[in-house]
């Protein structure tokens, strides 16, 4: 079976989960044929995670949460930053089409990247 693999970078816990499955799918038989990263400004792709994927790891910007006090996300400010930023997001969405249409994967698998949610619906 041909797995694609999107990956929410903020926070190393998804990448983690990810490195995790794609060995275990691979030990099973199964490929990857695509890792999307999403990725803000504030949190590059590690080091550690691409060298992990050992395929080209597409990086694409992501939704930002902002967040109150430094530590809950705002639900309004952020939902208000994607309205800010439409036009960027359904080019992010026509992207992950793309790559979707290039790998032709039988299953694509989301470590809670919002856009990879949207891009279900």
């Amino acid at each position: 079976m041909k797995l694609m693999l999107c990956v929410l970078g903020e926070g190393r816990g998804h990448m983690t989960q990810a490195m995790a499955v794609k060995e275990m799918a691979e030990v099973a038989g199964h490929q990857i044929v695509a890792v999307t990263l999403g990725a803000s400004r504030q949190r590059p792709m590690p080091a550690y995670f691409a060298s992990a994927m050992k395929i080209n790891v597409r990086q694409l910007p992501t939704l930002e949460f902002k967040y109150r006090n430094s530590r809950a996300v705002s639900n309004t400010s952020t939902l208000l930053g994607v309205f800010a930023h439409l036009p960027k997001y359904f080019r992010i969405l026509r992207q992950l089409d793309e790559i979707v249409r290039e790998t032709q994967p039988d299953v694509i698998l989301n470590f809670f990247e919002p856009m990879a949610a949207f891009y279900a619906i």
